[in-house]
């Protein structure tokens, strides 16, 4: 004999298979509406940097066991512009991001004893008062696809992979001017380079704190696959005159990391505007050939043949969703 408690149990189950069964219709019927509810906007974002730090160590001696003119790294500026978007239907956003940036010109003078770092035959110090000028530029392209992996708890991650292209350029200016019975200067202007291109992941990070505050926190990495060109050009107007010309092309393989560390606001009443500041560090090594070869003694001169670049400070960014991308 059936129960009244199981005639009750069995009618529950199936006023809720009714209802799931009208609900999940419901769902079916309204699915664009609820998609188009969920859709993901298309962002603008623009950033602005300050580097605290910004270039390498240039350093060289001006023959044996005499001063180093060094040209330690300053500061600098960098800025960025950025779009993100959906790809169709589909759960992926792509997005492309310019970056540009540079170091002021830095600097350094002394007066020492400084011998011929040209070569050419003319082998001898001299009293002189050195002076060396320095500076860098870059320009970074990446190209990512995106998603939103999650983590829950409110936590926000979305995973990136994709492409960069870097270009990077260094230039020094050093300049010796004798100061005794003959006048005379020495002169040397270096140019680095590197253009490269690679694979890149990465990640960004939400974690939401209180109201429209939230940390935000990412990290990358790459490896670049290019060519690094140097050209030194030296001229020693002390008779006889001496012009030399030095000059490297190599591949190479430069890998980089970075990652940034910010608070976002999102205030009401800006359409989903969000305001983010941070801190930002990056490094590239073995991006530049920073020799000098113009040794005395023949043999391969001075400074780093796989010289590094790093820098890192605050930026400021805003991120402006777009309608109908």
């Amino acid at each position: 004999m059936i129960t009244s408690h199981t005639r009750c149990a069995s009618l529950r189950r199936r006023a809720l298979t009714g209802v799931s069964a009208v609900a999940l219709a419901i769902m079916i019927g309204q699915g664009p509406v609820l998609a188009d509810e969920r859709e993901r906007p298309s962002w603008l974002m623009l950033e602005f940097g300050y580097d605290i730090y910004a270039g390498d160590v240039q350093d060289w001696t001006e023959g044996l066991g005499n001063r180093r003119l060094d040209v330690e790294p300053d500061d600098g500026l960098q800025g960025a512009v950025g779009l993100v978007t959906p790809l169709g239907d589909t759960d992926y956003d792509i997005g492309i991001f310019a970056r540009f940036g540079g170091s002021f010109e830095e600097k350094d003078s002394t007066a020492a004893t400084v011998y011929n770092i040209l070569g050419g035959g003319a082998q001898f110090g001299f009293n002189t008062d050195s002076s060396v000028e320095h500076n860098e530029h870059r320009i970074i392209v990446d190209f990512e696809a995106r998603r939103d992996i999650g983590l829950g708890d409110g936590i926000d991650v979305t995973a990136k992979a994709g492409v960069r292209f870097a270009y990077f350029e260094a230039e020094t200016d050093t300049v010796l001017n004798y100061v005794g019975f003959i006048v005379s200067q020495a002169t040397e202007e270096r140019e680095s380079r590197f253009v490269g291109a690679g694979p890149r992941l990465g990640f960004d990070a939400v974690v939401p704190l209180t109201g429209a505050m939230q940390f935000d926190f990412s990290g990358e990495g790459s490896v670049l696959f290019g060519n690094s060109k140097r050209r030194t050009e030296a001229i020693f107007s002390v008779f006889p005159v001496n012009n030399a010309i030095d000059k490297d092309t190599d591949f190479r393989v430069v890998p980089t990391v970075g990652g940034t560390a910010a608070l976002s606001f999102t205030p009401e009443g800006l359409g989903g505007m969000k305001f983010t500041v941070g801190f930002r560090a990056e490094a590239f090594f073995n991006v530049y050939d920073q020799r000098v070869k113009f040794d005395r003694l023949g043999g391969n001169g001075f400074g780093e043949k796989n010289a590094h670049r790093f820098q890192f400070g605050p930026f400021a960014r805003v991120s402006i969703p777009l309608d109908g991308l």
